[in-house]
């Protein structure tokens, strides 16, 4: 938020971010309480934030997960489920948590060029997606094939290597 405020002091649009949250975060219960009042004193819309928890993190209490997902979701921000795929989630779970956006994990999106089984996994967990009306992220892209593939597959929100690999703050704003 504090690197948000800066750029918004700057004159710079500001675009969504996404921020990894921990396990202890999550089991924290002041947890969306504090960040309701960082987000608040920032003056940056929440809707602006998504916070990207791991499969296995939201699996690892689910009635407490999905309590702290609602404060979440009630304070404006988006939520990601990121390395989708790779934990043990039940998908009565997913239908019934409020996710916004479901990333598929890298090992997913690296082996499909290889394998037509992966390829099915990753149309699958597309589908699975846009079907529960959330949307499919792939992560992990660095090639254009996977680009091409991923476009014809129906996800269009792509982060990797492919497009920027990790800068510091200065290269990002130029």
């Amino acid at each position: 938020l504090d690197q948000m405020c800066s750029w918004q002091n700057e004159g710079l649009e500001l675009c969504p971010i996404s921020i990894n949250v921990s396990s202890h975060q999550l089991r924290n219960t002041e947890f969306a309480r504090q960040l309701a009042a960082q987000i608040k004193n920032s003056g940056i819309p929440a809707n602006l934030l998504c916070l990207e928890i791991t499969e296995s993190t939201l699996m690892q209490d689910i009635d407490a997960s999905h309590q702290m997902l609602d404060q979440l979701t009630r304070i404006g921000l988006s939520i990601s489920i990121d390395d989708f795929g790779t934990g043990y989630s039940s998908l009565s779970h997913l239908v019934n948590l409020p996710i916004d956006e479901l990333k598929i994990d890298r090992s997913f999106i690296i082996a499909m060029d290889r394998s037509e089984e992966y390829l099915r996994i990753v149309r699958t967990i597309i589908d699975l997606a846009w079907d529960l009306d959330m949307v499919p992220l792939a992560e992990g892209v660095e090639e254009k094939a996977q680009v091409e593939q991923l476009q014809l597959l129906g996800c269009n929100h792509i982060q990797g290597f492919f497009y920027a690999r990790p800068m510091p703050q200065s290269e990002l704003v130029a």
